[in-house]
């Protein structure tokens, strides 16, 4: 009996090749979607897992006040917090102490390297993070003073090969050169699923050596600190304890509070400053799977709609093997075996169309995904899972509907019509539109908010400003200075060159250039508030003029004269520090760098993305700076490149032209919201194409159940105009219906997705209205197609024999 089934199954799929083409393409397309979402969003909540501790481990963070309200979240630590945590609250078993230095060259023999991902870091590590390690010993390798743990990659780097423990490496920068600094331990490379990207780790103790000066106080947080608790601590009843631990700090950090994050949680659903890299986002996450969800749903509806639809043309056939004695329980059966047949089908095709572009998919989510749909028993059990909910949720009902026609009704030639199942039908229908009208609502939107961001002004001109960072190895030499003013007079002779400038950070990077404080106040204020964050970073006298930022009030810096303890602010500090117009800041000192005195006031301006919100800058001098900025003319970019690289070679023959353009790196910022968008509009346009396969399927077949009506409405003289809208009416009022319950539902999920943006736009109602008129055309174009024809055919054909 299964193999006579399926030998009928196979013969229905084969005799009506454009439904089951339909149902097939829907449901691999639709599946193959929902699998690569899945894939990437597995991935984005897959980070941490590998510590066998995570559920344990958090990140310890500080919270910045003024009056009662939150000004700043950072994600950095005074180095005392977690010493201090772990002797007077038993719910702390352990911490760790990881401080960035991202300013460091590593060297062997005649090669260096500038590294970034190396950290400073308590023995502590290895006993709360779980890491592989290949050579040495975890519990004693980070002990002494400048000893190295590196990783198998980084050692094959240096070395050639990852037997290196015993050995020696150089380190160049922190104000003082090491030499033969000891290898203890060789590492696993860490996966890319976490927040901590390592190459190397130092040890903790080297940052009390005599010439780094480092200090162990509540003066600066510059460590992110990591506390193992308790398996059984009340996380509530920590942080109320922590509110009363930080309130006995205030004559150290003010009205400054500590809070626990989970480790689990730092990627998603974190954003604080200093954070150790650009983190993911939480709503993206839901929103791609929200994306998966509508589109496999489109896809099993289309099975539902045309099963039912097709039902009158299946009733002789129920009929006739009811009067030969099949029972309504084999019927189901055959009509289920059916559906597992055609969604065992499509989940081939499915995986097919992953295989192929799988790689594609991974190049625009910006993510190092593997395929892993063979060999994984996670994703064994998903294909398991989708083809069986698939088969019950896209089979159950449509088998029931058609097993349930009673014999003797249809072989009398009763059943000429079918109502069964058109009220799910048009429901269905109705959904098919609303997903597609909010899934384009969201496109638009995304689209929107990038452009928004594009064209918004800065308070600085970005367009043709060269950058050039300077090379590591140029920092730490001890000619640099004479060596970069003549370096900075060759570049004014370039013809093309309009402005040379320098600076110590460059807008549009993130806040680990940055240093902040929030001890400053106006000389002679009592209340001395520690609570107000503010960032600076050193520049020359050209600077603010390469921006192309006015100044509001005073002046900037001027080469050649005394700079030192004179200070440039930004519109938003002289605001937060209590002046009400820029004019009353001049002259005006604070307690920056000792006392400091105010001479200029510039315009507000976007260092960071629009994500964010103007940052309070106090600016000191500097003609040592790590960035040069140079103002082109456009008339020949690249002659200009030229000559600069040429001048630069001529100064520093053995060190490496690096160089950016300020917007690009501007644009940078946004990259995680382009390949969203990207992905948002491909998965939503995949969602709008399954839906019209069904739309289509399910108009064609309307049609030819209609052709005799057809036939008579042109006998009697009717236009192909009129039948058209007499067949598509029915549609055009389920898309009303649709809009209407999209319009709220889209404007809640893009709302709640622009909240993460400091400057955002407004929903327009154009953004409802258009995607609603395409709808309507795409739906249009996939009714017309079949309908015209029937419309347009001899009505002697369908009317022959009647």
């Amino acid at each position: 009996m299964f193999w006579d089934n399926t030998t009928i199954a196979y013969r229905n799929l084969i005799k009506h090749k454009f439904y089951s083409t339909i149902n097939l393409l829907g449901l691999a397309i639709g599946t193959a979607a929902c699998l690569m979402i899945l894939h990437y969003v597995r991935y984005e909540l897959s980070y941490e897992d590998f510590h066998d501790k995570a559920a344990n481990i958090y990140r310890l963070t500080l919270d910045a006040y003024k009056d009662g309200e939150l000004l700043v979240q950072d994600a950095e630590m005074y180095p005392l917090a977690g010493p201090e945590l772990k002797a007077q609250m038993p719910e702390v078993i352990d911490y760790v102490r990881l401080h960035d230095e991202n300013q460091l060259v590593v060297g062997h023999d005649d090669y260096r390297q500038h590294e970034s991902s190396l950290y400073f870091t308590d023995p502590s590590f290895f006993s709360i993070f779980s890491i592989d390690v290949l050579q040495g010993d975890p519990n004693t390798a980070l002990d002494d003073p400048f000893e190295i743990v590196i990783t198998a990659s980084k050692a094959r780097q240096y070395f050639g090969t990852t037997d290196v423990v015993g050995k020696a490496l150089d380190l160049y920068g922190m104000g003082r050169e090491v030499k033969n600094a000891r290898i203890s331990a060789v590492i696993k490379d860490l996966p890319p699923n976490t927040h901590l990207k390592i190459d190397f780790l130092l040890s903790f103790i080297s940052l009390q050596d005599e010439a780094l000066a480092y200090q162990l106080t509540w003066n600066g947080n510059n460590e992110f600190t990591y506390l193992l608790m308790d398996t059984n601590f009340d996380k509530k009843a920590f942080e109320a304890k922590l509110n009363t631990f930080t309130k006995n700090l205030k004559d150290e950090i003010g009205d400054e509070k500590f809070s626990i994050q989970a480790i689990r949680d730092i990627h998603l659903h974190s954003h604080k400053t200093y954070e150790p890299e650009v983190n993911g986002d939480g709503k993206t996450v839901s929103f791609l799977s929200i994306i998966a969800f509508f589109i496999l749903i489109i896809a099993w509806v289309n099975y539902i709609n045309l099963a039912t639809a097709r039902s009158v043309e299946r009733a002789k056939e129920v009929g006739i093997k009811k009067a030969l004695g099949c029972t309504r329980v084999q019927l189901i059966k055959q009509f289920m075996l059916e559906a597992l047949l055609t969604n065992i089908t499509a989940m081939l095709l499915a995986m097919l169309i992953v295989y192929l572009g799988f790689s594609a998919f991974r190049q625009l989510s910006g993510q190092p995904l593997e395929f892993r749909l063979f060999n994984d028993p996670y994703f064994g059990l998903l294909l398991v899972g989708m083809v069986i909910f698939g088969t019950l949720l896209s089979g159950l009902y449509p088998s029931f509907v058609l097993s349930s026609f009673r014999p003797t009704s249809v072989l009398k030639g009763k059943l000429r019509s079918s109502s069964h199942g058109r009220w799910l039908r048009q429901s269905l229908v109705v959904f098919q539109f609303l997903a597609s009208v909010v899934l384009m609502v969201g496109t638009f939107t995304v689209y929107q908010q990038l452009n928004f961001m594009r064209d918004q002004e800065l308070g600085l001109n970005t367009e043709q400003l060269l950058v050039i960072e300077l090379p590591m190895d140029l920092r730490y030499d001890s000619q640099i200075g004479s060596k970069l003013v003549s370096l900075q007079e060759e570049w004014k002779r370039i013809s093309n060159v309009e402005v040379v400038a320098g600076a110590q950070a460059m807008p549009g990077s993130g806040y680990d250039l940055l240093s902040s404080s929030s001890g400053i106040y106006l000389e002679g204020d009592d209340k001395r508030d520690r609570s107000t964050t503010y960032y600076h970073y050193g520049m020359d006298a050209n600077y603010l003029q390469s921006l192309g930022s006015g100044m509001l009030a005073g002046h900037t810096f001027r080469k050649g004269t005394d700079n030192s303890h004179k200070i440039v602010i930004n519109k938003k500090a002289a605001s937060m520090l209590g002046f009400e117009n820029p004019e009353e800041a001049i002259g005006q000192k604070i307690t920056f760098d000792s006392i400091s005195t105010i001479i200029g006031v510039v315009e507000n301006y976007h260092f960071h993305s629009l994500k964010e919100p103007i940052t309070p800058f106090i600016h000191w001098y500097s003609d040592l700076n790590v960035y040069q900025y140079i103002r082109l003319n456009i008339s020949d970019i690249q002659y200009s490149l030229s000559q600069l690289e040429s001048t630069f070679k001529g100064i520093f023959p053995n060190s490496t032209f690096s160089y950016s353009f300020l917007d690009d790196t501007y644009n940078q910022q946004y990259l995680a919201e382009v390949r969203f968008g990207k992905v948002f509009s491909l998965f939503a346009a995949l969602a709008i194409v399954v839906a019209c396969l069904g739309l289509l399927g399910l108009s064609s077949y309307t049609s030819i159940q209609r052709t005799k009506e057809i036939g008579i409405r042109k006998a009697l003289g009717a236009s192909v105009g009129n039948i058209l809208f007499l067949l598509s009416k029915s549609y055009f009022q389920l898309i009303i219906i649709a809009l209407f319950i999209a319009v709220p539902i889209a404007n809640y999920f893009m709302s709640e997705w622009l909240l993460q943006f400091a400057y955002r736009i407004t929903i327009n109602w154009w953004l409802f209205v258009l995607p609603g008129i395409l709808v309507i055309c795409i739906a249009l174009l996939a009714i017309s197609g079949q309908t015209v024809k029937s419309a347009r055919a001899n009505p002697v054909k369908s009317l022959r024999y009647e």
